[in-house]
């Protein structure tokens, strides 16, 4: 099982919170996103590892990501893809436990 939520703020955009509550099982699930709410589908690569695509309502919106925990288990890195009628956007997310 797997639960996260939170908040994100883009540049010149309103503040939108985000939300999952599921398992890493392949199956789909109801997710509230930034970029609204839909359906996420989170798969294990291994141990330490998984990806998860969210797809909106309407489907015109996808978020594609690989998170992957440090064998220390003291860093988080996530490598997002966005693919968006405005066009794809790539980026990656390093969170460092303190």
């Amino acid at each position: 099982m797997l639960q996260y939520h939170g908040t994100v703020t883009h540049v010149n955009e309103d503040t939108r919170d985000f939300a999952f509550s599921g398992a890493i099982d392949g199956k789909e699930y109801p997710m509230v996103s930034s970029l609204g709410p839909g359906i996420a589908v989170l798969h294990r690569v291994d141990a330490n590892t998984f990806e998860s695509a969210f797809r909106n309502g309407d489907g015109t919106r996808l978020e594609t990501a690989r998170t992957s925990l440090s064998r220390d288990g003291k860093s988080l890195t996530r490598q997002i893809r966005q693919l968006t009628p405005e066009g794809t956007r790539t980026w990656t997310e390093v969170y460092e436990r303190r």
